[in-house]
């Protein structure tokens, strides 16, 4: 199942008060862009990277060279985004609740709302008994990209599963590009932080 498919999932969730979801790492490197997704091995302090562009949508960032990308979305209000995970998710098709251990997801969600905007909403998810189940735990300032911003991260305390939640925003154009992760085994959430904040780090927007 590609990116988008994730995502609208998540959203027809909202609609019955649960959520799940994902996130991402980046980097920029000077390239000439010759198609419009393009991956290279690179070279880091952190080594273990590649490097993933795409002309079309103007973004760059490293991820580890043991994940793999699939890209999606051709929906209207998510036109594209971006699934890493690592294993291969070509051939999976997940049922709510079914998600690999350790994933990101990237989307390009239309929508005027800023990242506060956004963020007040997607941390207010409460189940049909009015019982919040999503509660914001911790809001750090970091950098996308030159721009101030936060990163978030949230504990499901309800729903179908628990787990922890963590989320950027970034505003290019018309899109509001959401970084996101969703944690079932807590033991892998040092390692998915360090991606998360390596990502964040290198991430480009040139549109």
């Amino acid at each position: 199942m590609v990116a988008n498919d994730f995502y609208l999932m998540k959203k027809n969730l909202l609609k019955f008060k649960n959520s799940f979801i994902v996130f991402l790492s980046v980097i920029s490197l000077g390239i000439i862009i010759l198609y419009s997704s393009q991956v290279y091995s690179a070279i880091t302090k952190n080594g273990g990277l590649k490097f993933y562009s795409n002309a079309n949508y103007g973004i760059s960032f490293n991820y580890p060279e043991n994940w793999v990308i699939q890209e999606g979305g051709h929906s209207e209000l998510t036109p594209f985004s971006i699934l890493l995970s690592d294993v291969d998710l070509k051939d999976h098709h997940f049922l709510p609740g079914e998600y690999p251990e350790k994933f990101i997801n990237i989307v390009f969600y239309r929508t005027s709302q800023t990242e506060e905007e956004y963020a007040a909403e997607e941390y207010t998810i409460k189940d049909l008994n009015g019982k919040q189940v999503k509660n914001l735990v911790r809001k750090d300032s970091i950098i996308i990209d030159g721009r101030n911003s936060y990163k978030y991260k949230a504990e499901y305390t309800g729903g179908f599963k628990k787990g922890k939640y963590f989320s950027a925003y970034k505003r290019s154009g018309e899109y509001l590009i959401i970084i996101e992760t969703y944690l079932q085994n807590l033991n892998n959430e040092n390692e998915i932080d360090g991606v998360f904040f390596d990502i964040i780090q290198s991430l480009k927007i040139s549109k």
